[in-house]
């Protein structure tokens, strides 16, 4: 299980306290400090005093009583495979002018893969065929996976997938199809499963947390470093992203 240092560590100890949970600990510390503050008793004191540590849970990421248990939410024991059905899912395509097999090699070497993705992540090749992520989320949270190829059908289909302890569970799918009218069509399919099961995809979906072009600049990028040798220019578009991003 991958562990933050420097600033991604509280005072007290490493961050074992998930995202999803972060955010409902800062939100229900906020409500119970205002209530405390209203209440303006004994009772209202103390659980002022208890909204209190909750924010400070949530924004530092470290909970002393799962230290002392050894449970840790920042990470996931399960694979991509096992992510649930109702775990946010994007899906973007687009036309690139190559053969599929010149886009499936492409996709493929992971030094490529790594120029594709780099507007969100840092990805770096480990050995016995994994890739690791890192990612920074909100509230200076570091998200960090390692994933490997399940399914390989070259020059037609690419299938990845999370192993056991990453902070943020998924999987993905891209597929390279002979298009009508030349060049291929490429399919990419992205799933996110955020810890806490439910309700953290609720939160997720609430709050649009995931980053909502991430599939679809993938692809532009990916397009433009086939077609050109560059990525491509955001100077008309600064947000880096289209109307049908949005997940």
């Amino acid at each position: 299980m991958n562990l933050q240092r420097a600033d991604e560590v509280s005072a007290s100890g490493e961050i074992n306290v998930g995202l999803a949970e972060r955010l409902a600990s800062m939100i229900a510390g906020g409500l119970l400090v205002g209530w405390g503050i209203r209440k303006r008793s004994a009772a209202g004191l103390a659980g002022a005093v208890v909204g209190a540590d909750l924010i400070y849970r949530g924004v530092r990421g470290h909970c002393n009583m799962y230290g002392a248990l050894g449970v840790n939410t920042a990470g996931a024991d399960k694979p991509g495979s096992e992510i649930r059905p109702d775990a946010p899912e994007v899906r973007r395509s687009i036309t690139i002018d190559r053969s599929p097999e010149e886009l499936y090699q492409f996709w493929r070497d992971p030094i490529n893969l790594a120029h594709i993705a780099a507007h969100f992540a840092q990805v770096t090749p480990r050995p016995n065929n994994i890739t690791h992520w890192r990612v920074r989320g909100p509230l200076k949270q570091v998200l960090e996976w390692d994933s490997r190829y399940i399914e390989e059908q070259p020059g037609e289909r690419l299938v990845w997938e999370t192993i056991p302890g990453s902070t943020l569970v998924n999987r993905g799918e891209i597929t390279f199809q002979p298009g009508p009218r030349g060049g291929t069509e490429v399919h990419l399919t992205m799933q996110f499963e955020p810890p806490l099961g439910p309700v953290g995809v609720g939160v997720v979906k609430a709050l649009h947390i995931l980053p909502r072009g991430i599939a679809g600049q993938s692809l532009r990028r990916f397009k433009s470093l086939v077609e050109t040798g560059e990525v491509p220019s955001l100077q008309r578009n600064p947000s880096g992203r289209g109307a049908s991003d949005n997940f």
